[in-house]
């Protein structure tokens, strides 16, 4: 009868495990802490850039890329490229655009619009750049 009030599952005692878990929370409470600090800290950033004249759209657009893996970035990029090209064909049709000879633009994330062919020029100027000699 000396089992009773052991927990033998994993070699151990209640009381232990009892300690081990308060010892987590702590922990979790300790880092849930210090993310609400890095949170307001990052907020803080934030609002400064924009004092600054910043777009905090943009910014966090580019932040957003920057994360990325590589590959899911250029596919980002793609997408954007192709989409810009796609609405301009719909401003063509729908004779939003007057001046036929108009090239396609491209705001990236809300940015200012460049033409697309500058936009691909960057982008594959980045790429050979990424290159190794």
């Amino acid at each position: 009868m000396d089992a009773i009030g052991k927990n033998t599952a994993r070699g151990c005692d209640l009381r232990q495990r009892a300690e081990l878990i308060a010892g987590k929370e702590r922990s979790l409470d300790e880092m849930s802490g210090q993310v609400k600090e890095l949170k307001a800290e990052i907020k803080d950033l934030y609002k400064d850039a924009a004092s600054n004249g910043y777009s905090l759209k943009v910014l966090r657009g580019v932040m957003k890329e920057f994360h990325m893996p590589e590959g899911e970035r250029e596919a980002h990029y793609q997408i954007e490229m192709e989409f810009a090209e796609e609405v301009d064909i719909y401003r063509h049709a729908l004779g939003l655009v007057k001046d036929g000879s108009a090239e396609t633009t491209i705001s990236i994330n809300g940015g200012p619009a460049a033409p697309i062919s500058v936009v691909r020029a960057a982008v594959d100027e980045v790429k050979r750049a990424k290159v190794p000699a």
